[in-house]
């Protein structure tokens, strides 16, 4: 009878860690910024334990029923910017990815799941852009790109994209960044070298001391 007990234990055991699936090309951009392809009902017990508060999906269509449905009742923002699926050339706007990165460095957006179809070219031109804000040199943030696409290849259109890509009309900065953007001040960069970037005011001075 113990023997069996144990058994059981483990074939439950089994089953739970088996159901822990992740998107398709899931994997950790920064400190609760997450990327990856379309997620279906056998991810969700997965993206649970990431404790999201938004889930931007990148997608020609709405969310799936199942996916809006398991946003809702777990107080996720699920927040669906309509994007043609990526050919060769690039279906975002300078004005959207610049939206995009608003949202990534907001920290009560975060937890954060970024994903589109496959989690290739569009999510990974998303994230190119990021690193472009995080002050990445080029060779590094295409290193990082082709890690996610068949052949690590990349369109010219990308990097294209990426080169000139300098904010819509700018990127706003708030008040409070996460650590992993420049050690967590808004203002540690007050002249981007690539972007046009409008941080925040200057707090205010304290008020003096009493006579």
């Amino acid at each position: 009878a113990r023997w069996r007990r144990r058994q059981r234990a483990r074939a439950a055991m089994a089953d739970e860690s088996s159901e822990l699936i992740t998107p398709f090309r899931f994997a950790s951009v920064e400190v609760n910024v997450y990327r990856g392809a379309y997620p279906t009902v056998k991810n969700f017990r997965f993206l649970e334990r990431l404790r999201l508060r938004t889930l931007v999906s990148l997608i020609p269509a709405p969310p799936s029923r199942e996916l809006a449905a398991f946003c809702a009742a777990r107080g996720i923002h699920l927040m669906h910017f309509a994007v043609a699926k990526s050919k060769d050339d690039v279906p975002l706007t300078a004005a959207l990815v610049t939206r995009l990165l608003e949202l990534l460095i907001e920290p009560s957006r975060l937890p954060l799941y970024v994903h589109c179809l496959d989690g290739k070219h569009v999510t990974g031109t998303v994230v190119m852009s990021l690193r472009k804000l995080q002050l990445w040199n080029l060779s590094s943030i295409f290193a990082e790109f082709c890690r996610f696409t068949r052949g690590q290849a990349m369109s010219l259109a990308a990097a294209e994209f990426v080169e000139t890509f300098r904010g819509s009309p700018c990127v706003r900065v708030p008040r409070r960044v996460p650590a992993w953007l420049w050690g967590g001040s808004p203002y540690a960069v007050p002249r981007h070298p690539t972007l046009h970037v409008e941080p925040p005011p200057p707090p205010s001075p304290p008020p003096p001391p009493p006579p």
